[in-house]
């Protein structure tokens, strides 16, 4: 089948979960797709696998397991197909289906992230470029590391503040350290998921889950579909009774609070918890005060 090479590109943003719990994912590369060719970049590496130790991220746990990760997605980018991992089909590489099949080879702390498309036209000598700039983008160049309004270190911050100043702070069944809840999500599959906060005696009656709103969209879209999903299960599972035993904890920005996407974000947590907007102190703290006094039975 003879392709035209002149067409747009689709990319994916390699992810690296340091702690599974805390769920910060840090980028470490980028692959992008187009019918004009595929090519990836890491960090560490050159585009064609080979390694340099001094420039694997320090935060990188395992170094061996990095790059047999990274050398395992450079291998598979080479390929003319694969296959969607537990689905027994292939992906032809001219197809857009070999994006979707790349992103179900991600596993535990490493995993493949819908970035985006680029509508502009892209030949063979225009696609190692756009790589080269989309990973100078996304993954050398990461100013919400530093941007400090954004981190969950200050969302932690904002909410031990906040929860200072109301009655959780006696209730002997608040527990800060958090809360974890085992979900039976098939025959002999448990999926462990962690919350930021509890109120139990034994089992939970209520659990709070810190949602920093990242700056970029990709990450903070994921960081607000993670907690979604948390919330659901707690209930799926009857961990809880309702929302209005869970709360999402968030401290939007004012650029956030007028951003469309973002008020969306926060309308899907509003469906499964409440949400507990920090940057209303008074609010907030009325509605931790209201939460101090649900009851928890004595054993």
């Amino acid at each position: 089948m003879e392709v035209d090479n002149m067409t747009g590109a689709q990319f994916l943003v390699a992810k690296y979960v340091p702690d599974l719990i805390r769920n910060e994912p840090r980028n470490i590369g980028v692959i992008v797709w187009s019918e004009a060719g595929v090519e990836a970049r890491f960090q560490g590496a050159d585009k064609y696998g080979n390694f340099t130790s001094k420039n694997i991220p320090n935060f990188i746990q395992s170094p061996p397991a990095y790059k047999q990760w990274v050398k395992f997605w450079l291998s598979e980018v080479q390929k003319d197909k694969i296959e969607f991992i537990g689905a027994g089909k292939f992906a032809e590489k001219v197809s857009p289906d070999f994006v979707e099949a790349l992103q179900t080879t991600g596993k535990g702390n490493y995993f493949l992230d819908k970035g985006g498309a680029v509508l502009e036209t892209i030949t063979e000598e225009k696609l190692p470029k756009l790589v080269d700039e989309l990973f100078m983008t996304l993954v050398n160049d990461t100013p919400e590391s530093t941007d400090e309004k954004y981190s969950t270190e200050f969302l932690e911050i904002q909410c031990e503040e906040v929860i200072q100043k109301t009655r959780l702070v006696k209730n002997k069944f608040f527990k800060k350290e958090g809360m974890t809840i085992q979900c039976p999500l098939a025959t002999e599959v448990t999926e462990i998921i962690a919350f930021s906060y509890a109120i139990r005696n034994g089992a939970p009656v209520w659990l709070g889950q810190q949602v920093p709103l990242r700056k970029y969209p990709i990450e903070r879209d994921r960081i607000i579909e993670s907690a979604a999903w948390r919330f659901q299960a707690a209930i799926k599972y009857e961990f809880v009774k309702n929302k209005d035993r869970l709360a999402a904890f968030v401290c939007p920005t004012d650029a956030q609070m007028r951003d469309r996407e973002v008020q969306k974000g926060l309308a899907i947590l509003a469906t499964q918890a409440r949400v507990l907007n920090l940057s209303n102190r008074e609010e907030a703290q009325a509605a931790l005060d209201e939460i101090a006094d649900i009851p928890v039975a004595e054993h």
